[in-house]
């Protein structure tokens, strides 16, 4: 249990982890959580006004508890899609932030026969409260890049 104490330190609170490891989502799609309290804040350490998906959306992406805050729930958004492996576009028509692109000419999606997350099981936790968590501490950690944030979809690696 040696992870959920190192997890703590970082910001996410052991209460909230037990079973997040379920079906290989960790590290690998982003977490929303329900937070109560704290602030948000944005990488240069500025706080922000708002509150929620309102601070997160104008760039206050990471979340500090302070001394009132709390995390109430996390979940990962459903992997609830999966695509064809028989419906592969040509390479010259795939663009991998155009979901569009990601029909074969038989009209089939896509996927390699993954499972993905689609942007309504996204869409569901947003409007149940929930926001993309990266807790300040995490931020504050001797191991952080800067990098991470910007990386984006076109970016191999």
């Amino acid at each position: 249990f040696t992870w959920i104490i190192v997890l703590n330190d970082y910001g996410y609170p052991p209460n909230v982890l037990i079973g997040l490891g379920t079906f290989d989502n960790w590290g690998k799609q982003v977490l929303f959580c329900q937070v109560h309290g704290g602030k948000f804040i944005n990488a240069a350490g500025e706080v922000s006004n708002d509150w929620g998906a309102s601070a997160v959306d104008a760039g206050y992406q990471f979340w500090d508890q302070g001394t009132e805050g709390t995390v109430l729930a996390c979940e990962f958004p459903s992997k609830n899609f999966m695509g064809s492996l028989d419906a592969l576009p040509t390479s010259a028509d795939l663009q991998q932030s155009v979901s569009a692109t990601f029909v074969g000419s038989n009209g089939a999606a896509f996927t390699d026969e993954e499972e993905v997350v689609t942007a309504n099981s996204i869409r569901a936790l947003r409007n149940n409260g929930y926001v993309p968590f990266l807790p300040w501490r995490a931020r504050m950690s001797e191991f952080w890049d800067k990098e991470w944030l910007p990386l984006g979809v076109k970016k191999e690696g």
